[in-house]
């Protein structure tokens, strides 16, 4: 076969299978640089990154279907009061069709061995070849964590030590679920704030915050090729650091040097182009010398995590590249936790499968010896997760991403003390595209979807909806069609209230009640101009929303961001009851990461970063300005209480690299790329909102 036969056969495959969203040239850019959002000042540069990612996915998504492993019949398993395993090696779950299998134990490794083969078989030597050289530059000899550096000027903090803050008053990560923590990139006690940017390198720095007074007591560096975004949790004495780094797989160094070389860029350690997660655990008792505890490690790229009942919960998305996966080395294509291959009765795959993508998932006891206590996977990969206080839901996608037959297929796990019960899956019309269009309530699963469908004269259009599942997964009710020709942008739930927003060139904003899980009734239908992108409760009977303006009259507004304060009414009923619409052509994170907006219900304010782009120009042809701003909610007005730039003129850090948060009586803007001595974190007075002194 000639190259260019070749190349048409990769491209001809390409065209027919849809694309992960982890590998869309959005998500592509987003791991490949460590600016998300990045400047227009950058721009000529990201556009010609996002070619190469773009080039480079089309390749890699060639051989990188998702599973089509589900049937419209739901499944179910029973979770005894003791949460047990996975079902028992060989048996399935019930369903008549597309059965979902535990290895159970080494004999069925070479099961899914087999699979893998067959599916991987797509690849050429070129395209491996095109991902080997894509990784392999990535390659900077991971070391290991540095010892903390105490910053010199900190003298008056030497003596201190605990990380419990003496004071309850401040603000915590905004969480979508009451009790499941979110991990984020700043974390406070009350007296100290933790900050970690979300870089090529992890930085970690410690401040004491006392009012106005602001003083670095340490910071450290996690040394190694950190390839993407950083998060943080702080528990006591312990802080957790998680995030992706691309290691070299030493496993094959005692084989030839042909087998070496497909080993190491075809094997475990090379899952999701080269990522695995990696959690590191610190002892923060002394702020001024925090002390590294353990690193540990799992297959994939690090998608999510949560922190429920004490214990860590991380969840990786693990791809296998390799096309000659050997059943005797199992560590070559089955997911690993921590130097070991997950335990074969935690594995499901299904007969049918067509994907190489696991769902790997590990709990951790945050106060624990610092191991992993329990681990699971799926093949069949999930992009999604919903963590309530009792279950995890995990959101994939079926053959087809996009179309008429595009489809989520839902996973379903009890948890319990940092052990996995698999309780079922499903597939569901529609797409579910983020954790919030998911909600819990009585027990039984609510979710919002947008299907795709054709219209009389055949082009695409889509329509959207909310549907409930029974602890079983089954189908109780559903209502349909809302929103049609328009596509979800946000979504939240308040108890037995969903709220969900639509958009083409109106802002359908629509509230749904599900207290009667078998007819869920739409309450109301607000239509405005242009659109939100993120929706929060605002205190008693009202909704926060941020998102960009729309169509006004002759004019066009979606290029500003725009503030709406939503009532509920009598019977849910939604009114608008003020907006306001930015001054410049703006774009903030709040679409795209909740946790960059701060939100105090009680005292009514709102904080979230902004950036003005053509402001004025320079020899770029424009200058972007980048903001963090506060709006408060008094007498039915929304207020600007304050406006800062986040960094000095001559820096450029991704928009959700800032947090606003408050401790008593002080608000707080953290840059985390920036140090405190170069304006990384700025005070304000939240009576006055004056800018203090630091």
């Amino acid at each position: 076969m000639s190259d260019q036969e070749l190349k048409d056969k990769i491209l001809q495959s390409a065209e027919k299978i849809p694309m992960p969203e982890s590998l869309e040239p959005e998500k592509m850019e987003e791991k490949l640089s460590s600016v998300v959002q990045a400047k227009q000042k950058k721009s000529r540069f990201s556009r010609k990154l996002l070619s190469v990612a773009a080039a480079l996915a089309v390749l890699i998504v060639s051989g990188a279907a998702v599973a089509k492993v589900f049937t419209e019949q739901q499944t179910y398993i029973e979770t005894p009061e003791k949460l047990d395993s996975a079902p028992d090696a060989g048996k399935t779950d019930g369903s008549s069709q597309g059965q979902l299998t535990s290895l159970g134990d080494e004999e069925y490794y070479g099961d899914i061995a087999e699979l893998l083969n067959e599916y991987n078989d797509a690849y050429s030597d070129d395209a491996l070849g095109i991902i080997k050289d894509s990784v392999a530059k990535y390659d900077n000899n991971v070391t290991e964590d540095a010892v903390a550096v105490p910053e010199q000027s900190a003298t008056s903090s030497a003596g201190l030590s605990g990380a419990g803050g003496t004071g309850a008053d401040y603000s915590e990560t905004d969480l979508q679920v009451k009790g499941v923590m979110e991990a984020d990139i700043v974390k406070t006690d009350g007296t100290y704030i933790y900050a970690v940017n979300g870089g090529r390198k992890a930085r970690v720095r410690i401040y004491r915050a006392d009012g106005a007074k602001v003083e670095q007591v340490s910071q450290f560096t996690i040394r190694g090729s950190i390839f993407s975004g950083n998060e943080m949790y702080l528990a006591g004495d312990r802080l957790i650091i998680l995030g992706n780094i691309i290691e070299e797989n030493k496993k094959g160094s005692s084989a030839s040097a042909e087998a070496e070389e497909d080993i190491a860029y075809s094997s475990s350690a090379y899952g999701s182009v080269g990522m695995t997660t990696v959690i590191w655990i610190y002892d923060v008792s002394d702020v001024r010398h925090p002390k590294r505890l353990k690193t540990l490690k799992q297959s994939g790229t690090y998608m999510s995590s949560r922190v429920s009942g004490g214990y860590l919960y991380t969840f990786s998305n693990y791809r296998v590249y390799r096309n000659n996966c050997k059943d005797d080395e199992p560590e070559q294509f089955i997911p690993i936790a921590n130097g070991e291959c997950v335990r074969g009765n935690k594995i499901l795959y299904d007969e049918d499968a067509k994907s190489n993508d696991y769902m790997v998932m590990t709990s951790l006891k945050v106060d624990g010896e610092c191991e992993f206590q329990d681990s699971a996977a799926i093949l069949g990969g999930a992009e999604v997760y919903y963590v309530s206080q009792d279950n995890i839901y995990a959101a994939g996608y079926g053959e087809h991403r996009w179309g008429p037959k595009a489809k989520s297929l839902i996973y379903k796990y009890g948890y319990r003390d940092g052990e996995f019960a698999y309780v079922g899956r499903t597939k569901a019309e529609g797409l579910i595209e983020d954790s919030y269009y998911m909600h819990e309530y009585n027990g039984n699963l609510a979710y919002v979807y947008t299907r795709y469908k054709k219209s009389d004269d055949d082009s695409m259009t889509t329509t959207n909806g909310l549907c409930v599942l029974d602890e079983k997964l089954e189908k109780l009710g559903e209502i349909a069609q809302l929103g049609n020709d328009e596509r979800i942008y946000s979504s939240y739930y308040i108890d037995n209230m969903a709220y969900f927003v639509t958009y083409r060139e109106t802002d359908p904003v629509f509230a749904v009640d599900i207290s009667d899980p078998k007819n869920p009734a739409l309450k109301s239908e607000l239509k405005l101009p242009g659109f939100s992108e993120y929706l929060h409760s605002f205190g008693d009977d009202l909704l926060i929303g941020i998102g960009k303006g729309g169509k006004k009259g002759d004019s066009w507004e979606d290029s500003r961001v725009k503030v709406s304060v939503f009532g509920v009414g009598e019977d849910y009923e939604l009114t608008e009851k003020e907006t306001v619409l930015l001054e410049e052509d703006s774009e903030s994170m709040a679409g795209y990461n909740h946790r960059c907006v701060f939100v105090d219900e009680e005292r009514k304010l709102v904080g979230f970063e902004v950036e003005y782009w053509g402001v004025d120009e320079d020899e770029w042809g424009e200058t972007n300005h980048v903001y963090y701003v506060v709006y408060g909610y008094q007498d039915g007005k929304l207020k600007k209480l304050m406006q800062c730039s986040t960094s000095p003129e001559d820096d450029y850090n991704a928009l959700e690299y800032v947090r606003g948060l408050r401790i008593g009586d002080y608000f707080y803007v953290i840059n985390t790329g920036v140090s405190q001595k170069k304006g990384g974190i700025k005070v304000f007075d939240i009576n006055t909102w004056d800018k203090a002194r630091s």
